[in-house]
Order: structure tokens, then C-alpha cells, then sequence
């Protein structure tokens, strides 16, 4: 819009200039007449009066000029007028969007205050139910787990109930039947050398009436033959006091027990506090020492009772292994198992009975294993003389 209005400026100046380059063009007029005397200055006359019609010329000319150069002007000047109006009015207009756009702005911030406020507040809503919903639901969990942790202690102490009783039976049933077998051995044994003794006896009485009568029938003769025989039946008599002793030794009864009461939590040898070995019977000489190694006393069959209660988290494992100079035997082993409901801690007793033979003097020891987050306690180590060789 300013390039049109100078461009108008220089167009008015342009016409200006036209206006006064045309007044050059001039018309003539005649002089006044003269006499004749006068008629040496009538070219002088001439000469002005045509000097003065061209000035009058021009100057009428140019009046004509500048006043359609005047109107050239107003209607420049109307023209310049409508342009500033319409210059005006878009910059009153421009300033109107200008303050519409402010207005639009602050009402699109408050829209966007409130929206924010309204969705901080939906979020601090979700959050207070979601947390809501996480408190309820970890104390249904909670609940589960303590309701399923004390019907597991339940089973476990009912279990361990069960079982510390059929072993306290199978022990007392164990001890009857070898207290019979006992008394039962002993009196064969007493009624058997009842019997030897008085055949020897018997025999020993013979023999001497033998040898008298012998002696006095067959002289020396029959004397060195009575002496052979009575070398033979001593050495009879030797060999059967012989048998007699074995088969005491054999009638021997040990029952030796160690108890473990703490916890063990890595792979040992099981020890025993010395208050906590217990000695039922020992007529062999067996040995059970405080640094769980078991003796024995003679040659013979014995039987290796252990048990205990073992804990097994995810990942673990843990045994009780018999270990001596014949091997390594593996008695019991409990898993950390997988079950339809997941993975599940295992706590239970274990028990196992082991068969065995050893020489005088030859050892054993219980062993604990483990692999992972496992332990075990309340351990019980007890071997028992079943039959002397």
C-alpha cells in the first residue's frame, strides 16, 4: 500500500512539469496603430505587443494547466484519502485478529489447564483404585499363603507324628523280637552245654573206667593206646569249648544311637555332642565317637537306621549318605518339586534302614549332602548288631 501512494506522489509531479513544459506554446496579437510618422518604431511595437500577447498567452495557458493540474491533484488527493482508509481499516482489522487471537489463545490455555487438571485428577483416581485393588489383593494372597503354610504344618506334624510312631513300633517290635531270639538262643545255648557237659561227663567216666580196665587187661600196651584217645577227646573237647564261644560271641548284642538336634546347612560329616550319644546295649565293644564315626567292635551283620527332617527350597537338594571304607551309600534324598500348582517348598521327615557287613574294628559315618537353598535337622544315626560272624 505505501509503493501506490508514492507512486501517486510521483505521478502529480510528473503533470506539473507537463503543465509548464506546454506554456511555451504562444499566440499573437496586433499592435495598436500608429501614424506614419511613428511608423520607424512600428517594428518595435510590433515586437512587444507580440512579446505581451505571448506572455498573456502563456500565462493564460498556464493558468489552465495548473488548474486541470489542480484537479489531477484532488483526485489524487481522493484517491491517496481512500487509500489511507483502506490502509487504516487493515491495520484496525489486523489489530482485531490480532486481539481475537489472544482471546483464542488464553481460552486454549484454560481448556488445556482444565483438561490437565481433570486428567490428574482421573490419573490420581486410577492410581488410589489400583493401589486399592493391589492392598486387597495381597492380602487375599497373604491370607492364602498363611492358610496354606499352616494346613502344610499340619500335615507335616501329623506326618512326623505318624512316623516318629511306626518307628517307635518297629523299635519296640525290633527290641522284643531280639530279646526273644535272645532268650531263646541262651537257653538252647544252656540247655545245649547242659547236654555237652554232662556227655562229656559221661564220656570222660568211660573212658577212665576204660583206661582202668584196659590197664589192668592189656598192661602199657593198652595204656599208650587209652593216652591217644584221651589226646583225641581232649582235643574234642577243646574244639567244642571253641564253638562254644563263637557262638556266644555271636548271641553278643550292640545297639548304639547319635542324635543330631541342630541344623546343617553345608555338605559334613555329621558330629554328635557327647550328652546326645546314647549306648541301649554294648557287649561288643563297639564304639559310636563324637566325631560321628562308628566302630565296630566285631565281625558281623549290622543294621544302620538314620532319620530327619529335611527343608528344600527352589533349586535344592539335600541327602544323607553312609560312607565308609566300602563305598559311599546313598540312604536318603529329598527335591525341591514341581507340582500342577507350581513350584512348592518341600519340608518332610525322612527315614531309611540299611543292611551291612563289617569287620572288628572297621568304620562308618553318616554324611550330609546338599546342592542349593536346602538344610536339615533333628538327624538320628543308630547301628545295631544283628548277628556276630
Amino acid at each position: 500500500m505505501n509503493t501506490t501512494i508514492v507512486m501517486l506522489l510521483f505521478l502529480a509531479v510528473a503533470v506539473v512539469h507537463k503543465t509548464i513544459g506546454d506554456s511555451t506554446d504562444g499566440t499573437t496579437t496586433t499592435c495598436n496603430k500608429r501614424t506614419k510618422t511613428q511608423w520607424q518604431k512600428a517594428t518595435n511595437c510590433e515586437r512587444e505587443e507580440r512579446i505581451k500577447n505571448l506572455e498573456v498567452g502563456q500565462a493564460t495557458k498556464i493558468g489552465a494547466n495548473v488548474a486541470a493540474t489542480k484537479e489531477e491533484l484532488e483526485t489524487l488527493k481522493g484517491t491517496l484519502t481512500a487509500l489511507i482508509s483502506e490502509q487504516t481499516k487493515l491495520i484496525q482489522d489486523t489489530l482485531t485478529t490480532k486481539e481475537e487471537i489472544t482471546v483464542l489463545k488464553a481460552e486454549l490455555e484454560t481448556q488445556i489447564t482444565n483438561a490437565k487438571g481433570e486428567l490428574e485428577t482421573q490419573i490420581t483416581d486410577a492410581e488410589g483404585k489400583l493401589e486399592t485393588q493391589i492392598t486387597n489383593a495381597k492380602g487375599e494372597v497373604e491370607t492364602q499363603i498363611t492358610n496354606a503354610k499352616a494346613e502344610l504344618e499340619t500335615q507335616i506334624t501329623n506326618a512326623k507324628g505318624e512316623v516318629e510312631t511306626q518307628i517307635t513300633d518297629a523299635e519296640g517290635k525290633l527290641e522284643t523280637q531280639i530279646t526273644n531270639a535272645k532268650g531263646e538262643l541262651e537257653t538252647q545255648i544252656t540247655n545245649a552245654k547242659g547236654e555237652l557237659e554232662t556227655q562229656i561227663t559221661n564220656a570222660k567216666g568211660e573212658l577212665e573206667t576204660q583206661i582202668t580196665d584196659a590197664k589192668a587187661e592189656l598192661g602199657q600196651e593198652m595204656t599208650d593206646a587209652v593216652e591217644i584217645n584221651k589226646i583225641e577227646l581232649e582235643t574234642q573237647i577243646n574244639s567244642t569249648k571253641g564253638e562254644l564261644g563263637t557262638l556266644k560271641t555271636k548271641t553278643k548284642k550292640s545297639a548304639i544311637c547319635g542324635f543330631h538336634n541342630g541344623s546343617m546347612t553345608s555338605p559334613e560329616t555329621i558330629e554328635y555332642a557327647d550328652d546326645k550319644i546314647i549306648t541301649e546295649v554294648n557287649e561288643v565293644n563297639s564304639s559310636l565317637g563324637t566325631n560321628g564315626y562308628y566302630t565296630a567292635g566285631v565281625n558281623g551283620v549290622y543294621e544302620i537306621k538314620v532319620s530327619g527332617n529335611a527343608v528344600v527350597d527352589r533349586d535344592g537338594r539335600a541327602e544323607l549318605d553312609l560312607k565308609g571304607a566300602r563305598g559311599t551309600f546313598e540312604l536318603t534324598r529329598s527335591y525341591y518339586t514341581n507340582t500342577a500348582a507350581g513350584w512348592k517348598r518341600v519340608q518332610e521327615t525322612v527315614a531309611a534302614t540299611k543292611i551291612v557287613t563289617l569287620n572288628a574294628g572297621e568304620q562308618i559315618y553318616l554324611y550330609y549332602g546338599e546342592e542349593g537353598n536346602a538344610y536339615m535337622e533333628r538327624i538320628r544315626f543308630c547301628v545295631t548288631l544283628y548277628k556276630g560272624l
